[in-house]
C-alpha cells in the first residue's frame, strides 16, 4: 500500500514540474504579444 502512495505522489510532482514551465512560457508569450500591441498603439499618436 505504501508503494501505491509513493507512486501517486511521484506522479503528482512530475505533473506539477511539467505543467508549471508550460504555464510560465505561455504567460511570457501572452505578455510579449500584449506589449507589442501596446507599443503599436502608442506609435500611432
Amino acid at each position: 500500500m505504501r508503494t501505491f502512495f509513493v507512486i501517486v505522489a511521484l506522479s503528482f510532482s512530475i505533473a506539477i514540474m511539467v505543467s508549471i514551465p508550460a504555464g510560465v512560457i505561455a504567460n511570457q508569450k501572452a505578455t510579449e504579444n500584449l506589449s507589442e500591441d501596446y507599443n503599436k498603439d502608442n506609435k500611432r499618436y
